[in-house]
Formats: C-alpha cells, sequence, structure tokens
C-alpha cells in the first residue's frame, strides 16, 4: 500500500496544497518551503499517537486561529490488492472508510471503472479552543461528497481505528533525533521493532529485575553508609515500631523500570564497552535507519505494508553510504517519502520521483522534476539536463533564485567569482546564498528555462550582450511561462569581458603575475588574455585558447582574490546579480523598459 494523494488546508505556512506521491518520492526545494511541514502533516493523519507532538495556536496559519479555523489534511491511500472494495472489509464497511476510485485523469470517483484504483481518504482536522486554550483534534474517514465539519454534532463521521492505523504501517525517520533513546526500551520505534519481530525477551527481563531486587552487593550495607542507613532505619523504628527498613536498589524494582534503564553500549573490538552517547554522531545516527529498514524487512517478510518517510537522511552520515542506504531503503519499503538537500540522495531516485517542492503565499505544490521517462529518442540536451546534471540541476532548483547562465563556462565562472565575493559581500546576500546555478549546456538557455520555469518561479536567465544574446531574450519572452528576470551583459560583453572588467584596476602588474602563473601563454595586456580566454582549443586549425583551460580560470580567480581592488569589482558584480533578482537598487543594473514585459524584467549590467 501507498499514499496516493495528500491535501492540506490551515496548517503552519500552507494554506493550500494538493500534492500527489509516487511509491517513491524524494522532496527537494529551498529552505523554508514547507518540506517537513508535509512529512508532520502525514504524520498527523497516519501516525501513531506517540509520533505527533502537541499541537499550538502557531501550527494554524496565522499563529492566531478564530473559532472557525481549522487544520484539515486528507491522505488518499491507495495500493490494495484488488479494486473490489467488498473484498476489503477491514476498511471499507459501515463503520469504515467510504470507498473512492482514483482515475488517471487524478479525479476521485464514487464508482469504479476502467483504468480507476481502489483508494480510502482518512482525514485529520484539527481546531482551537478559545475558552480551555488547547487544540482539539479528530482523525477520521474522509468523504469528498459530504462538507460537513468533523466538528458539527451532526457530523456523523467515523473515527480511524488505531489498529487499521498501525497495520497500514507508516514510519518517520524524522530529522529531530533523540539519539540516545534510539535503540533503548525508552525509544517507540524499538519497542515496536523488537514487538514485530518476537516480542520483549520477558524471562530475561524478570531475572534481571529479580537480581536487582535482592543483588548480591548492598549498596547500604557498605562501610561508609552502613553508620547513617543504621541511624536512618533506628529513627525510622523509634517512631513507627512496624516501619519497613531503608534501601538502595539500582532500580525502582518492576520490570518496566528494568526496560527504562537498559541504554545502548557499543563495543570496539579488543575495546571497552561505551554507551552510545559517547560515541561519535555518524555511528549513533545509523541506529534509526537501521532499526527502521529491519522493521521494513520484517514487515516484508509477513506480507504488511511499510510506508518509510525520511526526513534529510544526511544529517550525520558520510556521503559514501548515503546512496547505498537509501537505496536499501527503497527496496525494503512499499514506498518511501524522502525530505533532503543533498543532491547525492536526490539521484539515488529516478528524475521522474524527484518532486521540486515551493510555497508561494501559502500555496504549497510540488511538482515532478521530469513528468515522463526519457526515452531513447531524448535530444542531447534533456540528457544532459535530467542525468548527466542532474545532481547539479536540482542542487541549484533548491536555491531561493535559480540562475540559468548562457552556457558552460558562464557557469564554472559565477561559481568562481561567487567563491571569490561571497566572504566579503556586504550589501546584499551572498551570491551563493541566493542562486543555485544551472550548468547549462550547448547554450541551451531558452531550452533549460523552458524546461524548469514550469516547476518553480524565481528563475533567472544570464545571457550575453552580443546579438545571439539578443535573440536569446526574444526566444525567452516568447516562453510560456518564461523567467521572471533576464539579465544581458553590456553590449557585445560576454562573460570573459565581464572578468576583463574585473581585472582591469590590476594593470600591467597583474599582466605579469598572469604571465608567470599561465606559463606556455602569451599575452603583452589584459585585452589580449580576454582574446585568450574566448578562444577554444583546435588542433585542427592550431589555435591555442584559454576558453576551457580550468586551471587557467582557477589562477585567474586567484588573481582576483589577491588584489583589493579587483576583488572589489567582483563583488561588484555578484552583488549586481543578486539586487536584480530581489529587485533592489543597484548602480550597474539599468531597467531595459522598452523589452520588459508584464511577466518578464529586462536589465541590464552596466559597468
Amino acid at each position: 500500500m501507498h499514499i496516493l494523494r495528500l491535501r492540506i488546508s490551515g496548517f503552519r505556512g500552507v494554506q493550500e496544497a494538493d500534492i500527489r506521491l509516487a511509491e517513491q518520492s524524494v522532496l527537494v526545494g529551498p529552505n523554508g518551503c514547507g518540506k517537513s511541514t508535509l512529512i508532520d502533516a502525514i504524520s498527523l493523519a497516519l501516525g501513531r499517537t506517540r509520533m505527533v507532538r502537541p499541537l499550538t495556536e502557531h501550527d494554524f496559519t496565522g499563529s492566531d486561529p478564530a473559532a472557525a479555523a481549522r487544520i484539515k489534511i486528507i491522505v488518499t491511500v491507495a495500493g490494495f490488492a484488488s479494486d473490489d472494495s467488498a473484498e476489503h472489509d477491514t476498511w471499507f464497511r459501515a463503520d469504515g472508510a467510504v470507498p473512492k476510485w482514483f482515475g488517471k485523469d487524478g479525479q476521485e470517483y464514487a464508482e469504479p471503472g476502467v483504468g480507476r484504483k481502489l483508494c480510502a481518504n482518512v482525514g485529520f482536522c484539527a481546531r482551537f479552543d478559545r475558552d480551555e486554550l488547547e487544540v482539539v483534534s479528530v482523525r477520521y474517514f474522509h468523504d469528498d461528497d459530504d462538507a460537513t465539519d468533523p466538528f458539527d454534532d451532526g457530523s456523523g463521521l467515523v473515527h480511524v481505528p488505531p489498529r487499521l492505523l498501525n497495520d497500514l504501517g507508516f514510519f518517520v525517520l524524522p530529522a529531530r533525533r533523540d539519539w540516545d533513546a534510539v535503540a533503548s526500551f525508552n525509544s517507540d520505534l524499538f519497542r515496536r521493532t523488537v514487538s514485530n519481530l518476537a516480542g520483549i525477551p520477558a524471562d530475561e527481563i524478570l531475572v534481571q529485575r529479580d537480581a536487582l531486587r535482592n543483588p548480591a552487593v548492598k549498596i547500604e550495607a557498605s562501610g561508609k553508609l552502613a553508620t547513617l542507613v543504621t541511624g536512618l532505619n533506628g529513627r525510622l523504628a523509634r517512631l513507627a515500631p512496624n516501619a519497613p527498613e531503608f534501601q538502595l536498589r539500582v532500580t525502582a524494582g518492576d520490570s518496566e523500570a528494568v526496560l527504562q534503564s537498559l541504554l545502548p553500549h557499543y563495543a570496539s573490538a579488543g575495546g571497552p564497552s561505551l554507551p552510545a552517547a559517547r560515541h561519535g554522531s555518524g555511528l549513533v545516527a545509523l541506529q534509526s535507519l537501521l532499526l527502521l529498514l529491519e522493521v521494513g524487512r520484517i514487515r516484508q517478510t509477513k506480507g504488511l505494508p511499510f510506508i518509510l518517510a525520511l526526513e534529510e537522511p544526511e544529517l550525520h552520515l558520510s556521503p559514501g553510504i548515503h546512496g547505498r542506504l537509501v537505496a536499501e531503503a527503497v527496496a525494503t519499503s512499499d514506498q518511501v517519502i524522502c525530505t533532503t538537500h543533498s543532491p547525492d540522495v536526490a539521484r539515488v531516485f529516478e528524475a521522474t520521483s524527484v518532486l521540486i517542492v515551493t510555497n508561494e503565499a501559502g500555496h504549497l505544490v510540488a511538482r515532478p522534476f521530469l513528468a515522463q521517462p526519457l526515452t531513447s529518442t531524448a535530444c542531447n540536451n534533456e540528457r544532459k539536463l535530467y542525468l548527466q546534471n542532474r545532481a547539479r540541476v536540482v542542487s541549484a532548483l533548491m536555491h531561493s533564485f535559480v540562475l540559468i547562465p548562457e552556457g558552460r563556462f558562464d557557469t564554472e565562472w559565477l561559481t568562481r567569482l561567487a567563491d571569490v565575493a561571497d566572504p566579503h559581500t556586504t550589501r546584499t546576500s551572498p551570491f551563493s546564498a541566493v542562486f543555485g546555478v544551472i550548468p547549462t549546456e550547448n547554450a541551451a538557455v531558452a531550452f533549460t528555462a523552458e524546461r524548469l520555469t514550469p516547476l518553480r518561479s524565481r528563475i533567472v536567465a544570464m545571457v550575453d550582450g552580443d546579438t545571439a544574446g539578443d535573440a536569446y531574450v526574444t526566444q525567452l519572452k516568447a516562453k510560456t511561462p518564461p523567467p521572471s528576470l533576464i539579465i544581458q551583459l553590456p553590449d557585445g560583453w560576454t562573460i570573459e569581458d565581464a572578468v576583463l572588467w574585473m581585472l582591469e584596476p590590476g594593470g600591467a602588474a597583474l599582466v605579469v603575475a598572469l604571465s608567470d602563473a599561465l606559463p606556455g601563454f602569451v599575452f603583452a595586456s589584459l585585452d589580449a588574455l580576454r582574446d585568450l580566454l574566448k578562444t577554444s582549443n583546435n588542433r585542427g586549425t592550431n589555435t591555442v585558447g584559454l576558453k576551457e583551460d580550468v586551471l587557467a580560470h582557477d589562477a585567474i580567480a586567484a588573481a582576483l582574490d589577491g588584489n583589493p581592488a579587483c576583488r572589489e569589482r567582483v563583488v561588484t558584480f555578484c552583488e549586481a546579480l543578486v539586487s536584480a533578482a530581489t529587485g533592489a537598487n543597484h548602480s550597474q543594473i539599468s531597467p531595459d523598459v522598452p523589452r520588459s514585459t508584464a511577466a518578464v524584467r529586462v536589465v541590464r549590467f552596466t559597468p
């Protein structure tokens, strides 16, 4: 079984959301867009009571809920063995879920039909009681055909039996973890794992309980305490002849106290056994995921569903095992729903399973990075965008703004310039904190923008100031939707001209320094160096250039960073791009009013 659809209204920063989830989904997007809110919403609807923390006013959109305000979450569950509701009486009966059928068109129907899949809707609703100052919530079987408020006396809602949700098997690896309790009986996850496997080792626990009740070495009888304990017992006996004797025991003396006292330890070969809290967080972090994978394996062998939500599985785990652990989770689970800030984690999933999450004024959407799998007829630009460069593209989509430069070497230069500028940026946010830069291939700026603008807003294109750049501006404006902003370099400029402008304050001294840093290349001026940077190597014509020479680019970036006047121009350039994107004024950014439209702004960088 799996979660097919999630609808949310009035929950935290999400006023409205209606998203489709695949059997394997990874949610990526900028910080604060609502990825964790989606996981918490599913937990409220499907999770066990101990998984859900108490709600407060802050969980309502706006943090000041009126009496009529509601948090409403509807989770659509599908994946039944057959599409005949009569064959699933644990779910569909008079006091159960209302049978619905989900069509290929994304709509729910009250009757079965060709291509329709049986599904059930589990709802969660909460309101704030302004008299008792507490949040009241209910879990129920939702019916879209019944618009009654679940809290109305005549709503006739049907509560969801906890046992049914336990059978559904929704588990969460949260980003916030109580490390010491992960592999102990203080952890609900650990208890459930033990219960699913073979049950609590009751006989051994009772033996430990009895041994702790009557220890071979009685602490209160030690020489250092004997006088104190004897005096205390004597006073008790004088005041109450039948008073019990004072004793000291390691636990409360019952089986639950023994369970609560068991703490996870790890021992290296030949080394002492140390509690988990004394180990590094990397080892400890593995406990949660490994326990969940074991739960999944056990449920799999029993034929029970297992739905796993992973919040940022990359936390405290070395990059080398990200892919392996996530791949194992996918193999163990009926469904994996993962949030991440790691491109390495995201690329473990198919491109069609990557959902780009955006939140515009409370309206949250999650769109697939790639709607349909690529076929053998996919063009080279598609293969590079969705396959070869997928990790870098997904990483860029996690930023507040996405910058699509005209070509691949524009991307490389922007990355190096940002490394120089970011530590010295004071008038705006650092370039790298604002922009994710797409590795555009083959000057496919219009193609790339056309693929990415439907996924999210705040897409920015940057083109050269030559004739080709003018043509790209026209093409970009014609896209539906177009990028929100097009930045064009000055007339006739490419990115190499911008680099020359940054080098100019260094003058002749910089020419000498760079000549030493670039042996084998002869240039008598910065203009000549610029020409080399624009020239590609071509053995057929014996043409020698530096356009593709990343070592030369690194040397030039180091020279820019080492000269304060040059570095200031790098900072100015990067701050100008950030200001253009955020809508702030900057002396080096000029609006191109004649070519701007209501849908897209066109601006020029002016040195």
